[in-house]
């Protein structure tokens, strides 16, 4: 369902709101009233979905960025959708990402392995070491930059896993990332808004807010979301 069939959804659901169920709105731009309720629920369910884990396999994508000769920094940044740094992990559960010299490609690939930033900043940044060669250590600054240990001796290209920033509906037809079969669960958990905010003793009894409670009564909308986290929750060690 794309923005406006999970508002029109929402409003067939809850059988509120101007005209018939499932009729309303007839696009999320421009709204007010009722019908702004629906478009604003809708988008902050989904927000909420997406903010509950970092490690929703549906929101990872991998990516890479170069660093060139003589620097060992860039800015993630640079990314459009980054949000967060994944590392990838090894047998023995180390952190690391891949680099390679620019100019031979992936058959070069080898780890370069992650220190926090703690560990990093004042040690391996120092600017008394003048040693040039292949990267052995990175870590990643408060404001999303890539440091590595060395500098480089040439330009390397770094690829990594990162988590996609969070993806906000603005069109009618703008469609959540979110896998299909997992849509309803954006009206059943704004249909729990509804609940609140109409003081609505049934709505909100039906559809409780604790997503991660597992024991919280069994409802379309907690039995989905535990669906969720079964199939769409990656195994960070």
């Amino acid at each position: 369902m794309n923005y406006l069939q999970l508002c029109q959804r929402l409003h067939q659901e809850i059988g509120g709101g101007p005209g018939p169920p499932g009729s309303q709105p007839t696009t999320v731009s421009g709204q007010s009233g009722d019908n702004l309720r629906l478009v604003t629920w809708i988008n902050q369910a989904y927000t909420e979905i997406q903010e509950a884990c970092r490690n929703w396999l549906w929101m990872m994508t991998t990516g890479s960025r170069q660093i060139t000769t003589g620097n060992s920094t860039v800015a993630l940044t640079g990314i459009t959708d980054f949000d967060g740094l994944l590392p990838f992990q090894s047998e023995s559960c180390v952190p690391y990402i891949l680099c390679q010299k620019t100019s031979v490609g992936a058959t070069d690939q080898q780890p370069c392995y992650y220190i926090s930033y703690d560990d990093f900043t004042g040690f391996y940044d120092r600017g008394t070491w003048v040693t040039r060669g292949r990267p052995i250590h990175f870590s990643v600054t408060p404001d999303n930059t890539l440091t590595v240990f060395t500098k480089v001796d040439v330009d390397y290209t770094f690829t990594f896993r990162y988590r996609k920033a969070v993806q906000t509906l603005a069109a009618d037809s703008d469609t959540p990332t979110l896998p299909v079969k997992f849509h309803m669960l954006i009206v059943y958990l704004a249909m729990a808004y509804y609940g609140l905010s109409n003081e609505s003793n049934r709505i909100n009894k039906n559809y409780g807010l604790g997503l991660w409670d597992d024991t919280a009564p069994s409802s379309p909308l907690t039995t989905m979301f535990r669906r969720l986290r079964n199939e769409q929750l990656a195994e960070i060690r």
